[in-house]
């Protein structure tokens, strides 16, 4: 993945919180856990930014687990129906911290359900781009006018959960 320093996009993917077991004690880091003592304990469970759980990770000072954007319950719905699922309540940059997490974790699972959630959203993404494609609004702005009579109510709830990448998606569709 090509990251860039200066893009805002990418300092607020890398800025989402990751759960995270610590391997070893650590002193002076207890603020991080909000305990109130001074030091970060084995087996302390925190949430860290990306950028940190990443750099900590590669030195095996902690374990990162799987956020539940990614879990069980959120693979399964998206198994049942790509569409159904909002995926910006759970990330706004689902795919993108998705594509990082399969590489800090060396996860094919996590790769093959991006993609075929990707594939399964890109039909109706594409269907959106031309019902839409003379408007001159937004995806965010035609996803909250709820009078637009061109748009039914799946497919409002559909435009309001795509995550950022869908939306420039559209946007270039349009």
């Amino acid at each position: 993945m090509d990251l860039d320093y200066w893009n805002v996009e990418d300092i607020i993917t890398e800025s989402q919180r990751l759960p995270c077991v610590f391997n070893v004690d650590v002193p002076g880091l207890g603020y991080l856990e909000d305990s109130g003592e001074a030091d970060m304990h084995k087996h302390a469970r925190v949430e860290l930014a990306y950028w940190m759980a990443h750099l900590l990770a590669a030195y095996n000072i902690v374990t990162i687990q799987q956020p539940r954007a990614y879990g069980p319950r959120v693979r399964s719905a998206l198994d049942a129906s790509p569409v159904a699922v909002q995926l910006r309540t759970l990330l706004p940059h689902w795919y993108a911290m998705g594509i990082r997490l399969a590489q800090l974790l060396d996860s094919e699972d996590l790769r093959a359900a991006l993609y075929k959630t990707y594939m399964g959203r890109l039909a109706r993404i594409y269907e959106l781009s031309i019902l839409l494609a003379g408007s001159r609004s937004s995806a965010s702005e035609i996803a909250a006018k709820s009078s637009d009579p061109t748009l039914t109510t799946e497919m409002q709830a559909f435009l309001q959960g795509l995550d950022d990448s869908e939306t420039a998606l559209l946007s270039a569709g349009q």
